[in-house]
């Protein structure tokens, strides 16, 4: 989490932001209508499911901290990336309290009334008028000030046109592994409505064990096996509820 105090007109935004997209297609991705939209996020990782449930995927993120930021910027910054959604979190963390001296020059002026009399040459006259006197110097006041501050999380989503296999996928953890017997497999965190493996009817939780002739050890052989069947029909071994499950798909190929 980076740390900033907002300022003038920078966006932090963009200056803090991230970019995910070098493993997507950018061919891949539906252009960008009108203005994008923003949503107030609360579970991340709820989020990201519902997201690439719905056909999104992620092009970047921003991570700062700081005081209070106009949403607009998120908008702004989505927009520049050809994003159509962005999912902003906003955490208070604390409150700085403190005095600020501001320093404002013065003047002042007295004013001194003068009369009299003169003699001279011509005779008596009397005199009567008024002088001026203008003082320079300046004043210090205290103000004190309260600035809350938060931290900042936005992602940025455009929908993808077609997926590969249409599964988002996380290493087994020790109790997954324990659970199954067995250190092979990557858990189906999310399917793609409407992708092939949705059609093919493998679920959200599922075990994926096997690609073809590749056994799935980690999220890197996954991604392996996806690259090697790319645009072929393959056997997909599934782990479901105590049961081995094979699913004949076609891996669809993306350019």
């Amino acid at each position: 989490m980076l740390v900033v105090i907002i300022s003038g007109r920078a966006n932090p935004y963009t200056k803090f932001y991230t970019d995910w997209t070098k493993d997507i297609t950018l061919q891949n991705i539906e252009p960008l209508v009108g203005d994008p939209q923003l949503t107030r996020g609360t579970d991340q990782k709820k989020d990201f499911e519902n997201m690439a449930e719905n056909g999104y995927v992620m092009l970047g993120y921003t991570s700062f901290s700081g005081a209070d930021v106009d949403e607009e910027d998120a908008i702004k910054q989505a927009k520049k990336i050809n994003a159509s959604k962005a999912i902003v979190y906003k955490t208070y963390t604390n409150s700085v309290s403190g005095t600020t001296r501001i320093t404002t020059p013065t003047t002042q002026t007295s004013r001194t009334n003068l009369s009299g009399s003169v003699y001279g040459g011509a005779g008596y006259a009397a005199y009567s008028g008024t002088g001026t006197t203008t003082t320079y110097g300046s004043r210090t006041t205290y103000v004190p000030y309260t600035i809350d501050r938060y931290d900042y999380f936005a992602s940025y989503w455009a929908r993808a046109k077609k997926f590969r296999l249409g599964t988002y996928v996380t290493d087994l953890d020790a109790d997954k592994r324990a659970e199954i017997k067995s250190n092979k497999g990557v858990v189906i965190s999310a399917v793609v409505k409407g992708s092939p493996a949705y059609n093919a009817d493998i679920f959200k939780g599922d075990i994926l064990k096997k690609i073809g002739d590749v056994d799935i050890y980690d999220t890197e052989k996954y991604t392996q096996a996806i690259d090697k069947y790319e645009g072929r029909k393959t056997e997909i071994e599934i782990y479901r509820g105590g049961e081995i499950l094979i699913k004949n798909i076609e891996i669809q190929t993306i350019k």
